[in-house]
């Protein structure tokens, strides 16, 4: 793999300005290596972040592992995802805060159930702080229902305000994935004798398959 990368120039990959500025920045690495940490942090999808920047396509998730492997690789993902919080002002625990206004968005916070049960929905201004940003979309019905005949017909105007959250099961899922609630867990025995350190799984590859 290293002999091909090493006479890989970026006029061969038909690299912009910018892509060359990028991998060029990679010091200890090739061009393909800095090519596929560019591509990778798009979906941090190892396999196709390969065949994007123009590895074996029938090698893409054995060539994808084994460039996670590689500590050179993981720091200079690590390095350009701290440069793009910095850039974006977008955090981890940003995207957390938010999927937890979502995922523990709760009803009483939009509507008052009055004494005779009719239900009344709160302005901006009475909502919690943060709450609106949980609503995806909010339609009001209005509509004039007529009774009667004549001068005795009475006019009702009948006014609904239906609310739209966004999905609190995927904000969920989100925040448990986060957190490691939904892997599966695995008990390992060893003689007492030996003691095994498990590697931690430093960067996440979606596209091993």
């Amino acid at each position: 793999m290293n002999g091909t990368e090493n006479k890989t120039t970026t006029k061969q990959l038909n690299l912009n300005p910018k892509e060359q500025a990028f991998v060029r920045k990679k010091k200890g690495m090739t061009i393909k290596q800095g090519l596929f940490i560019k591509e990778y942090l798009i979906d941090f999808n190892a396999t196709q972040a390969v065949i994007r920047a123009g590895y074996s396509r029938k090698r893409a998730s054995e060539i994808g592992y084994q460039l996670l492997q590689k500590t050179t690789v993981q720091n200079a993902i690590q390095e350009a995802m701290k440069e793009r919080e910095k850039r974006t002002e977008i955090t981890q625990d940003a995207v957390l805060k938010e999927l937890a206004l979502i995922a523990f968005a709760d009803m009483k916070d939009y509507v008052e159930v009055l004494k005779d049960g009719s239900v009344q929905a709160k302005t901006w201004d009475e909502m919690p702080e943060g709450a609106s940003r949980a609503v995806q979309e909010i339609k009001e019905v209005r509509r004039i229902i007529a009774s009667g005949t004549g001068q005795n017909k009475d006019m009702i105007l009948e006014d609904r305000i239906s609310y739209k959250h966004h999905s609190k099961v995927q904000a969920l899922e989100l925040l448990g994935n986060h957190l490691g609630m939904w892997k599966d867990k695995q008990e390992l025995t060893f003689p007492d004798s030996e003691t095994f350190e498990l590697p931690k799984l430093k960067i996440p590859d979606k596209g091993r398959g």
